[in-house]
């Protein structure tokens, strides 16, 4: 406001200064050449004075804006989980229901053969394993009665959180669920899981709570 003052002030006393010099230039009849020049030099010069007013003024403003963000003000918190998105990443659609299967019919590959298992899911979101090279990758006795699949996950905070794997038909969902308080970036894994049968389509996706 008051900078918006200040130019109606400046705009007001330049006005006036050429109202005086155009009833000078009504009442006299000599030396009206030179009055007119004056008179369109000051407003050129009203002109420029109002543009630098203006231009200042915008300055101000920036610079309360920069103070607010620095000072934290309006300044929207980051609610989101992750800080970055891995291409392993595929969730469901909302309208799609899963049964989650057993904890005990599931169980991460070790982290000594994360890597092989990652590569062996590169071009493909999951795959037959024997009963021989699921026990080996993780380490466990997985339950009988289905088919050993390797799939694909992602996780954010692994310590903190675990799995859930469901099932619709031959469609899957792995998702891992962790606790946290900042967006972190997504981590690729491998997991076995004991299937009613091989899946046509394997959705992955994780999630972070506070």
């Amino acid at each position: 406001m008051a900078n918006d003052k200040r130019i109606q002030q400046v705009s007001l006393g330049c006005s006036t200064l050429i109202l005086i010099a155009l009833i000078v230039l009504v009442f006299s009849r000599q030396g009206t050449g030179p009055l007119e020049r004056e008179v369109h030099e000051l407003k050129s010069e009203v002109s420029e004075l109002k543009e630098s007013v203006e231009a200042q003024t915008k300055e101000i403003k920036l610079l309360r804006q920069n103070q607010q963000v620095m000072a934290g003000a309006d300044v929207p918190e980051d609610r989101r989980a992750f800080s970055s998105t891995d291409l392993w990443y595929s969730p469901p659609p909302a309208n799609l229901e899963f049964t989650p299967i057993d904890k005990e019919r599931f169980f991460p590959v070790a982290n000594s053969f994360q890597a092989q298992a990652q590569a062996a899911l590169a071009e493909l979101p999951a795959r037959r394993l024997s009963a021989e090279e699921a026990a080996r990758l993780t380490g466990k006795q997985l339950r009988a009665g289905g088919e050993a699949i390797l799939l694909r996950a992602v996780v954010l905070n692994e310590q903190t959180g675990a799995f859930d794997v469901g099932v619709n038909g031959r469609t899957v969902h792995v998702q891992h669920n962790c606790l946290g308080r900042h967006p972190v970036p997504m981590t690729r894994k491998a997991l076995v899981a004991v299937l009613p049968a091989e899946p046509k389509v394997v959705y992955v996706s994780c999630g972070m709570d506070e």
